[in-house]
């Protein structure tokens, strides 16, 4: 997430099994881009999906985002 890799971080998270009421967008994100044409297929934004996916793993992890958005500025 620190290093605005946000493909990484959601295929890294979606591996997680303790992701709340957040996992279900990140294991979204991760199979629209393991699988982008059967979601253009459905109708599916990709783009909207990763979207999702990147403001659940924000607010799952709001804390360390903002550490790492401080650490930045510096």
């Amino acid at each position: 997430m620190a290093t605005g890799d946000w493909d990484l971080a959601i295929r890294l998270a979606a591996r997680f099994r303790s992701l709340g009421e957040y996992g279900e967008a990140i294991k979204r994100g991760k199979e629209a881009m393991d699988n982008p044409e059967l979601y253009q297929q459905l109708g599916r934004n990709l783009t909207q999906i990763k979207d999702e996916a990147i403001e659940a793993l924000k607010k799952k992890y709001n804390l360390s985002w903002d550490a790492a958005m401080k650490s930045r500025k510096r």
